[in-house]
C-alpha cells in the first residue's frame, strides 16, 4: 500500500469469520512494524471498526496480541468454508458473487454497477494457471488469466512473498479488493480493483 503499509487479512478461528487487522488506532501497519507471518496463529483481542463502507467490513482494531507456537498447514485451508469464509472453486469471473466488472484492458473491479458484496476478501482455488505478465517489474507484478472464451484478464499481486513465475491450477490464492478509488482527472465512477494477496500450495 502507500507509505509502505500492509493490508493484513486473518481468520478468527473462535468466531468463525474473516477479519482485517489494523493497529489500535485503526491504521494499517508498515512493513517494518508488522509482526504477522502467513499461516501463523495469534491470540488477539480486537474491537470492530465501521470506518469504511462496504465491501470493506472486516476491519478490526487490535488492542492486544501474542504469538502462539501454532501454525496452520496449507491443506487446512480447505476447511475455510466451515469458518464462514468464502472459497470459490470456479472461474475467476465468478468470485465476489459474480459482481466483477472488467476494463477494456482486462483489469477486474467492483462498482455500484453490478452491486457491492458484503466482504472484501475471499479465497479462490485456481481453475487455470496464472502466469506472471511479461511487463511485470520488481515494483509491480501482475498475473494473467485466460477465460474459456479466450479473453485475458490481469490481477495485480500485492503479497509480501516472492511472486512465482506461474501459479499452478489447483493452488489456493487469497483475493482482496482495494479501497474505493477513481482517477482525479476523469469521470470514472469509484471502483475497488481486484488484487491477489497470497498464494498457498494445498497439494
Amino acid at each position: 500500500m502507500q507509505e509502505n503499509r500492509v493490508c493484513v487479512g486473518a481468520v478468527d478461528l473462535d468466531n468463525r469469520c474473516s477479519i482485517r487487522l489494523l493497529n489500535c488506532d485503526g491504521h494499517h501497519e508498515t512493513i517494518d512494524e508488522c509482526p504477522y507471518e502467513i499461516l501463523a496463529v495469534w491470540d488477539i483481542v480486537y474491537r470492530r471498526t465501521n470506518r469504511r463502507p462496504a465491501p470493506h467490513l472486516e476491519d478490526v482494531n487490535v488492542l492486544a496480541r501474542s504469538r502462539t507456537t501454532h501454525t496452520v498447514k496449507s491443506q487446512e485451508l480447505l476447511k475455510l468454508p466451515s469458518y464462514n469464509i468464502k472459497v470459490f472453486n470456479s472461474s475467476l469471473l465468478n468470485v465476489f458473487d459474480e459482481k466483477l466488472n472488467s476494463t477494456e484492458r482486462g483489469s477486474l473491479y467492483i462498482s455500484n454497477e453490478k452491486g457491492v458484496p458484503e466482504y472484501s476478501t475471499c479465497f479462490w482455488k485456481c481453475d487455470k494457471d496464472l502466469r506472471k505478465n511479461r511487463f511485470s517489474t520488481e515494483q509491480k507484478v501482475k498475473y494473467d488469466y485466460r477465460d474459456n472464451e479466450g479473453r485475458w484478464y490481469h490481477i495485480t499481486y500485492v503479497g509480501l512473498e516472492n511472486a512465482p513465475e506461474v501459479i499452478r491450477a489447483g493452488s489456493m490464492v487469497r483475493l482482496s479488493l482495494a479501497h474505493w478509488w477513481h482517477p482525479d482527472d476523469t469521470d470514472t465512477e469509484n471502483r475497488c480493483y481486484l488484487q491477489l494477496s497470497g498464494v498457498f500450495n494445498i497439494e
